[in-house]
């Protein structure tokens, strides 16, 4: 929504641009991250499969806060094409930390997002009938996401395929 309404304005230096654009760019993490490490945590009842793994949410937890902080005050540019804008939340002088931040996130989300399919293979393992048939989609729903995030970035292609593959993947998620 967000890049819609940027695009609704003619030039980069508009004040919505300058304010929509760096809200939105902190803002696509934390729901992707939260797909890829809580929902198959919690899916399909909503309750955790073990208590033991409530360090697994936390951990995940961190780790969104993290990336969000690291990618919110870093600086660099928003955005693509004739919408990008320079990052008026950077802190230049914490680029070092800030960059910290954003790789030890993204390292403490990939541990639990592969703590989470691991939880998920385990009781789809075990699950038969209709829970056996749920678990396989989202199982399959979340490798296809994590699939075209991976082919995006070794395969030249248009944005708006970019964006196609995107939306695919989030209408896979149940």
């Amino acid at each position: 929504l967000m890049t819609a309404l940027v695009g609704a304005f003619d030039s980069v230096d508009n004040p919505v641009v300058q304010t929509l654009m760096p809200i939105q760019h902190g803002g696509w993490a934390p729901p992707i991250w939260a797909i890829a490490t809580l929902l198959p945590l919690v899916y399909p009842d909503g309750r955790l499969p073990s208590r033991h793994l409530w360090w697994a949410v936390g951990f995940a937890g961190l780790g969104i806060i993290m990336y969000v902080a690291g990618i919110t005050l870093s600086v660099g540019y928003f955005g693509a094409g004739p919408y990008t804008v320079v990052n008026p939340a950077a802190i230049p002088e914490w680029a070092d930390f800030t960059g910290f931040l954003e790789v030890a996130g993204e390292w403490m989300l990939l541990a639990a997002s592969g703590v989470a399919l691991v939880t998920l293979a385990i009781r789809w393992w075990r699950a038969t009938g209709v829970q056996a048939r749920r678990l396989s989609l989202l199982f399959w729903a979340l490798m296809f996401g994590a699939a075209q995030a991976g082919i995006r970035e070794v395969v030249e292609m248009p944005q708006v395929v970019h964006h196609i593959l995107e939306v695919v993947a989030a209408a896979l998620v149940p």
